[in-house]
């Protein structure tokens, strides 16, 4: 049993014993790149392990590349890319992960960042606008790691599908669509050729396996100019030995959530509809971009009249771990500048993401709720 309340599955997952091989994990430690037995036997390991992934996605096993962290993949994808059109320009959605956004910071090539809606949905229509003869690449996130918003990925893939179409009319070269799926393989379905990106990024630590991991989903055809010098593994775009064990176990997981998600899915829902009843009956906290479509197991919990570190400090007392934030705290704070001008949020004194796992059950929501109903009833 455990000792504490993990409700902070966002930032990462637990690994699931049931993935878990320690037979597979001390086997295959050789390097791939060896001729000897040993190596090649950890380098078959690495290529079934790519196979499986590529049924699993629905895409080639030459389209995937393993990559130590989704922050690395993500720079592969979007500065790899653009490293072959310098000048060029990029768009993105202002709600992105750091290690998309922070992109924008290199010089090599021009960066837009499209103001979001204050309901935490990217804007689409607004990001088609700034398109222009030197866009070569968008990225917009599947779901927001902090709201847990559903982004209209699909509508925007459709939207330049077809401005790619009139480009090639015209010898322009097409833009290119990357998404940062990280936060929703647990709850959505990818299947690759359904969402028509061009390159997609997945990681291992939101998934149940141990970090170490991430797949970078890359169509064949798009060029990618390399950012590492090295041994030349992954095609030369990761440089550096593979792990075969870290990313047999991603896959391994990337497998149990594909067959899970329906009842996960489902049972998850339960329990974020427990938080939205308590929410919804007490005028004290409010869930941000309640309207909006969101993932299910995300929960940003809005708190006025309270500050961060005593509702912290409350749930901490009971071993309650929920990832923290508020619009007006230095040092940890979970709440990014774009929000903050955005004016998604600024109106609470603190702010806590609730985000739900595979191990969470109906005593631990019970929990939360009541010691967020008394930690309320004391203080305010």
């Amino acid at each position: 049993m455990n000792k504490y309340i993990y409700l902070d599955n966002a930032a990462a997952t637990p690994i699931d014993p049931e993935i878990f091989d320690e037979g597979v994990f001390l086997k295959n430690w050789a390097n791939p790149s060896s001729k000897y037995t040993i190596g090649q036997e950890s380098k078959n390991l690495l290529e079934k392990t790519r196979i499986k992934a590529a049924q699993i996605l629905s895409c080639d096993p030459g389209e995937l590349y393993f990559a130590p962290s989704a922050t690395i993949a993500n720079n592969i994808a979007i500065s790899g890319y653009m490293k072959g059109f310098p000048g060029c320009n990029v768009i993105l959605s202002d709600l992105e992960h750091p290690s998309v956004l922070s992109q924008s910071n290199n010089l090599d090539f021009n960066s837009i960042v499209v103001p979001s809606k204050k309901n935490g949905i990217a804007d689409i229509d607004e990001m088609i606008a700034k398109i222009d003869d030197d866009t070569r690449l968008i990225s917009l996130m599947y779901v927001n790691n902090i709201f847990g918003t559903i982004q209209p990925l699909k509508e925007l893939v459709s939207k330049v599908r077809n401005i790619n179409q009139e480009r090639a009319k015209k010898s322009i070269p097409r833009i290119i669509i990357h998404t940062d799926a990280v936060q929703s393989y647990n709850y959505l379905k990818i299947d690759i050729t359904d969402l028509g990106v061009d390159m997609m990024t997945l990681s291992s630590s939101k998934i149940y396996a141990p970090r170490g991991s991430s797949i970078l989903f890359i169509n064949n055809g798009i060029d990618i100019k390399k950012l590492f010098y090295g041994g030349g593994q992954e095609k030369g775009l990761v440089s550096g030995t593979q792990n075969t064990q870290m990313n047999y176990f991603m896959v391994e997981a990337l497998e149990k959530s594909n067959l899970t998600r329906s009842p996960e899915t489902d049972r998850i829902t339960v329990l974020q509809n427990m938080i939205v009843d308590f929410v919804e009956n007490d005028p004290r906290v409010t869930i941000i971009s309640r309207e909006s479509k969101r993932i299910c197991n995300i929960i940003p919990v809005g708190i006025k009249g309270l500050d961060q570190d005593t509702i912290l400090t409350a749930l901490y007392l009971k071993n309650i771990f929920v990832g923290s934030t508020s619009s007006c705290s230095s040092g940890a704070n979970l709440l990014p500048d774009y929000l903050v001008t955005a004016g998604l949020g600024v109106e609470f004194d603190s702010i806590i993401r609730i985000s739900l796992g595979r191990f969470n059950t109906r005593d631990d929501v019970l929990q939360l709720i009541n010691t967020l109903k008394k930690t309320l009833d004391e203080l305010l």
